[in-house]
């Protein structure tokens, strides 16, 4: 086995669930979960769950989420289906 092909060298495709991708996302904009959850009109407990992948987010919440962010709720949806 070379160790310098690309093949092997790769790592598996890890899911990622969409709270860590919204996760990064407030860290980038500079959101609070708080302020975030307010601006939703949800529970902080509730954010920060889905925010840890404790929680799916479910068609309300990713509807939320992209009135709040501008990120396409179905984009969230498809990434929780691949998880």
């Amino acid at each position: 086995m070379d160790p310098n092909m690309i093949a092997n060298n790769l790592e598996p495709f890890r899911p990622t669930h969409p709270g860590e991708v919204l996760k990064d996302e407030l860290e980038y904009r500079g959101i609070s979960q708080k302020q975030l959850a307010t601006e939703m009109g949800i529970s902080y407990t509730l954010l920060n769950e889905v925010l840890n992948g404790k929680r799916q987010v479910n068609t309300e919440l990713a509807l939320l989420v992209e009135a709040a962010l501008d990120i396409p709720a179905e984009s969230l949806l498809q990434m929780l289906t691949r998880f």
